[in-house]
This record gives C-alpha cells, sequence and structure tokens, in this order.
C-alpha cells in the first residue's frame, strides 16, 4: 500500500511540474486555434443541417 501512495505521489509532482512549467504564450495560441477550429466546425455542421435535398435540384 505504501508503494502505491509513494507511486501516486511521484505521478501528481510530475504532472504539477508540466502543468506549472508550461508555456503561457504558448498555451493561449493552442487554445485560440482550438477554439477558432471548434467554431468553424459548428459552423458548417449547422450549414448543413439546413441543407436539403431538394436545395440541390
Amino acid at each position: 500500500f505504501k508503494t502505491i501512495l509513494s507511486e501516486q505521489n511521484l505521478a501528481l509532482q510530475e504532472n504539477r511540474k508540466e502543468i506549472e512549467d508550461v508555456d503561457l504564450a504558448v498555451a493561449i495560441s493552442d487554445l485560440a486555434y482550438i477554439n477558432a477550429t471548434y467554431e468553424a466546425t459548428l459552423k458548417a455542421v449547422s450549414t448543413m443541417s439546413k441543407t436539403s435535398i431538394l436545395d440541390y435540384m
């Protein structure tokens, strides 16, 4: 049981280090890119759902 706790503690410390050492500018840029992609996908799906077979005739 003690070994499991030690392993979990080590994993948590590593995760914490990754979070604390993140490059803020890169993280913000990545988030903006992901958000723009998400918005574009929503718009495309919305446009496709409004199209019917009659639009092609």
